[in-house]
């Protein structure tokens, strides 16, 4: 059994096929996050029209692969037990509540709904606080803001949290720690420290 810096404990063993299927499941988990993270860090097009539409298809479909891939490394290297720890800040039909990573991942997975929101009116109108149109702000229509991921599981379970701040947590409290893992079980994910 191997001690973490991170002050929990590992054991599992990974035999010469697993390690193929470990570096796979990480490079699409960290190709997809890093598009994801390019995506919440730029504002979208002034314009609409169909680039912009694809940009949003796009995250989502990135946002699902990412999840997939996560689960999978974390399954792959038995560490999902590890990453029960809440932290996500979502906002569901019952307020704000803090929820686990890979909680949040499942249901992005097996989503009925699933909408990546950059534009604050169309925020306004998914969670019902848009104006009357003789109270309609124009500007809202043109007002950006960091994307804001809304889901709505098979289960019918909906959840709404701001992309970034869920990517740079997932990747601090769950890649680097399994990167961390891995490395002391003699498999080398990244060439580069962090």
């Amino acid at each position: 059994m191997k001690q973490a810096d991170f002050g929990f404990e590992c054991s599992f063993q990974i035999d010469g096929s697993s390690r193929s299927q470990i570096q796979q499941a990480y490079d699409h988990t960290v190709s997809y996050g890093a598009r994801l993270a390019a995506f919440s860090a730029c504002e979208p097009l002034r314009t609409f029209g169909p680039f912009h539409e694809r940009q949003e298809q796009l995250a989502i479909d990135d946002l699902t692969s990412f999840g997939l891939h996560s689960r999978r490394l974390a399954e792959l290297t038995q560490t999902r037990r590890l990453f029960r720890a809440r932290g996500v800040l979502v906002k569901g039909k019952h307020g704000a509540t803090e929820k686990d990573p890979f909680d949040i991942l499942n249901m992005v997975i097996h989503h009925k709904d699933l909408r990546i929101i950059r534009n604050l009116m169309v925020l306004k109108l998914l969670i019902g606080k848009a104006p009357s149109w003789q109270g309609l702000n124009f500007e809202d229509w043109y007002s950006y803001i960091s994307p804001v991921v809304y889901v709505k599981s098979d289960r019918n379970k909906e959840a709404a949290f701001i992309l970034l701040p869920f990517l740079e947590l997932f990747q601090k409290r769950v890649i680097l720690r399994i990167v961390s893992i891995c490395e002391e079980n003699g498999i080398h994910l990244d060439l580069e420290e962090y």
